[in-house]
């Protein structure tokens, strides 16, 4: 009896819900879609092929165990510096002057 009064007011709590809000639907846009169906051929691919199947697991394991390493490698030292320029001193002050090129 509670599962027959549960389905009625779910009926019409649906039935109330549409007349107020509409009839919302989605559906997948096409690249979703797209994505789904090539990663269901991968997958019938691998199911068939037990030996590829093992070389896209080694690879990926591969390529989890690379990422990890890069990961956890020691952070260099950085220093900060500026550069100046050089001033003058009294040698290079006299040599230049205007003076001492006639």
């Amino acid at each position: 009896m509670p599962s027959t009064l549960w389905k009625a007011l779910s009926f019409r709590f649906r039935q109330i819900f549409a007349l107020i809000f509409g009839r919302w639907t989605w559906e997948a846009p096409r690249w979703l879609a797209w994505t789904r169906e090539r990663i269901g051929r991968v997958g019938r691919a691998l199911v068939a092929d037990p030996l590829r199947a093992a070389l896209v697991a080694f690879a990926l394991l591969l390529a989890g165990g690379g990422t990890a390493w890069y990961l956890t490698r020691p952070t260099p030292h950085f220093v900060t510096y500026t550069v100046t320029k050089p001033g003058t001193d009294a040698n290079t002050a006299r040599t230049a002057s205007p003076q001492s090129k006639r």
